[in-house]
């Protein structure tokens, strides 16, 4: 793979992720980063993406990353249904399954915290803009990492737990990077979520 031109701001969906502080604020869930204290950050800090990242890398490898970055923003998608509804059910089972490296995990989190605990995600981060960082194949393309890059902006997260809003933290600035691992275990699985790791800075221009 052709060296990556641009060092990007990191972000945390990486490692493993950790729960909000405190007894009655929300637990992190599987498609949200840990978070610390908040200060207002204008979007007009949010830069933008490379405008040549896509020629860091190989046609097989631009592909790849590609198809990872659409299957992320569809998992973002259906995962904010999911934690908004918060009940385990067949169809949120089948979604984790095909999306979600972690899913028998993240089921556990579904059914306890969620549809037993009254945890909801009222309403998602927002995401300003995104592309990949990194692509690593193997196996001829069987299996690999692709690591996207994601301007978010966490002003409108909520959460509620049954029905009453939840004080929850946020990071410093409210604008700011998330880096996002893709994984695609092997042939017969699709790109899938792995992790996120939040690197909190002033905004999400690129360096």
């Amino acid at each position: 793979m052709k060296r990556t031109l641009i060092a990007a701001t990191a972000l945390a969906l990486a490692g493993t992720l950790a729960g909000c502080g405190g007894n009655d604020e929300p637990k992190a869930d599987p498609t949200q980063p840990p978070t610390t204290s908040s200060s207002p950050t204008p979007t007009s800090d949010a830069g933008g993406p490379p405008t040549d990242w896509e020629s860091n890398f190989t046609q097989a490898e631009l592909a790849a990353g590609k198809k990872a970055l659409a299957r992320w923003q569809k998992w973002r998608q259906l995962s904010a249904e999911i934690y908004r509804n918060g009940v385990l059910t067949p169809g949120a089972k089948a979604t984790l399954q095909e999306y979600d490296f972690w899913w028998q995990r993240d089921m556990v989190t579904l059914g306890e915290t969620y549809e037993k605990g009254g945890l909801r995600r009222e309403t998602d981060v927002e995401a300003l803009w995104s592309y990949v960082k990194s692509v690593r194949l193997n196996n001829g393309g069987k299996s690999g990492e692709v690591v996207i890059v994601e301007c978010t902006d966490y002003e409108p997260l909520r959460y509620t737990r049954n029905g009453k809003p939840q004080k929850i933290n946020k990071p410093k600035h409210l604008v700011t990077p998330l880096l996002i691992t893709m994984t695609k275990p092997d042939e017969q699985h699709g790109w899938m979520y792995y992790e996120t790791d939040l690197k909190d800075k002033k905004s999400c221009a690129a360096e």
